[in-house]
């Protein structure tokens, strides 16, 4: 630590206002099975350090992977030569304290090799199937990362917090008649008895089977079903609008909308730094602020965005603790664990009242939507709804709109809370979605 201190020390006789280092360090494991034998492991570790050198109203950053003390007083000196070409900005410190805490995911690295191991053949050997059907399992997957992270600035922070998340991912194809119909499941978590209990391999098979003689649907509005993983997509596509700085800059939906009801009473949004055991889960965020739960939606009404300090400086408002950051980038805007809040409707509930409906399960090309403006058009693949039965696969169909229109038709929320990363929703039903098909 000394090594650090003298650092930040240098960096001040050389005429800085403030040093900052952040420090991230990684141990991994990967492994992957073909066959029910391994046909890849690989460890490995890494370090990386971020020095931030801060003149005046401008800031720059130089990283690296050493921290003996010639590197970072070069680092520093790197900074301080280019940050004459950096632009002005509202800059803000946390400092005066400090901090020392572990994320517990125990579980994960006193797991055994053998029952890692165990679990992948298990998932390949359920995504294979039986029957005629047999799917070719491109892929079974398990990683697991340990991790620490430190800040330390001329302030008078020092943080640090360590921990270890795990996850597995199945990918897998049926062909029939010449046709590939393909699957996939992945989940990642804290806790290694949750991901013991994903059955991937089923689930990832169940994806492709149900495809099989997919057709089309015909062009008109739908009241559809969305699953929990295509609700996650959109509200990954709405999170562009939560960012402090994009609210800021005009660059949000919910500009100028703080207390106004801008989707359904239905809906409920969250993003919750402090939910231990969730993936996203922090102490502090990138900026050493400690974490929180931020109710962005109530009820259907913005209650505000996200903000680092920077940002919250600009718009005179508070930090919200969500600085996002890797010791290879300044600050900026992130959230932690980002979900709609589970409702109170069971799908086969939802399912009943649908005659001439659809379930969505998959969207394409969710890249190409507007943030800005909301607008989208994309490719959308699911299942026919008949008198409250599923009744066959459909794909090559378009559903466009606006997101805004899409989280206000909302005729009902389902039970089935569903969180595969750090950002999770239930199933909704939504009326009036626009589909281009036959």
């Amino acid at each position: 630590m000394k090594n650090l201190s003298d650092a930040i020390d240098y960096g001040l006789s050389k005429g800085c206002n403030d040093i900052e280092i952040y420090i991230e360090k990684s141990d991994d494991l990967s492994i992957e099975i073909r066959a029910g034998k391994i046909d890849k492991y690989q460890e490995s570790k890494s370090q990386g350090i971020g020095v931030r050198v801060i003149k005046g109203n401008k800031q720059s950053l130089v990283y690296g992977t050493s921290d003996n003390t010639p590197d970072l007083q070069k680092s520093i000196n790197d900074a301080i030569e280019i940050i004459e070409f950096m632009d002005e900005d509202d800059i803000i410190l946390n400092g005066n304290e400090e901090f020392q805490g572990n994320i517990d995911s125990s579980k994960i690295l006193e797991t055994k090799f053998e029952d890692k191991i165990e679990y992948l053949i298990d998932q390949e050997k359920n995504g294979i199937g039986e029957g005629d059907n047999k799917a070719l399992v491109e892929s079974t997957s398990y990683e697991e990362n340990k991790y620490s992270k430190l800040i330390i600035n001329s302030k008078g922070l020092l943080k640090q917090e360590t921990g270890a998340y795990c996850g597995s991912s199945i990918s897998l194809a049926i062909n029939k008649g010449g046709i590939n119909e393909t699957g996939y499941a992945y989940y990642y978590t804290r806790d290694m008895d949750k991901l013991l209990k994903q059955r991937l391999g089923i689930e990832a098979y169940e994806k492709a089977y149900e495809m099989i003689g997919a057709g089309i649907v015909n062009s008109k509005k739908y009241v559809a079903l969305f699953t929990p993983d295509v609700i996650v997509d959109l509200l990954r596509l709405l999170s562009y609008s939560f960012n402090g700085e994009n609210i800021y800059k005009g660059k949000s939906l919910f500009k100028d909308k703080l207390g106004e009801k801008v989707v359904s009473d239905k809906i409920n949004i969250v993003d919750n730094g402090i939910e231990k055991g969730a993936l996203g889960f922090s102490y502090f965020d990138g900026e050493g602020i400690n974490t929180v739960e931020n109710r962005i939606i109530d009820k259907g009404v913005f209650l505000g965005g996200l903000y680092n300090l920077s940002i919250a400086k600009k718009t005179g408002l508070k930090t919200t603790g969500n600085a996002s950051r890797s010791y290879a980038s300044l600050p900026s805007v992130g959230y932690h664990n980002l979900y709609i809040e589970n409702g109170q409707t069971k799908i086969d509930d939802m399912l009943k009242d649908l005659n001439d409906g659809i379930l969505i399960k998959e969207l394409m090309g969710l890249h190409m939507a507007n943030p800005i403006t909301g607008d989208f058009s994309l490719g959308a693949s699911g299942l026919k709804v008949n008198n409250g039965k599923l009744s066959g696969g459909f794909r090559g169909v378009t559903i466009s709109g606006n997101i805004l229109d899409i989280f206000s038709n909302i005729l009902a929320v389902g039970n089935d809370f569903q969180r595969r990363t750090s950002v999770g929703a239930p199933s909704l039903l939504i009326q009036d979605v626009i589909v281009s098909g036959s």
